[in-house]
């Protein structure tokens, strides 16, 4: 299982710190209270929360619609619902 599933699994709400622009989506880290991630998109329009949905439901093996973002859709960061 990847890092972000262990830390998400175990609670369907995921804190998660965002690094927007970067060369490819991927899991950098997990603390003890949040997951930060790189992704491609630029935080435009929304794309970034878009990019952001699509891999962590890519990550975890569910579809995109069983991923939400809660709180924080236009900054770093985020709290994540992961309906399993």
């Amino acid at each position: 299982m990847t890092l972000l599933g262990h830390a998400c699994i175990s609670m369907p709400i995921c804190r998660v710190k965002v690094i927007t622009r970067a060369k490819k989506n991927e899991i950098v880290e997990r603390g003890s209270d949040f997951i930060k991630v790189k992704i491609k998109a630029a935080p435009e329009k929304g794309k970034a929360n878009q990019e952001l949905i699509r891999f962590l439901a890519e990550e975890l093996g569910v579809s995109r619609d069983a991923v939400q973002i809660l709180t924080g859709h236009s900054g770093r960061r985020k709290t994540i619902s992961i309906n399993i």
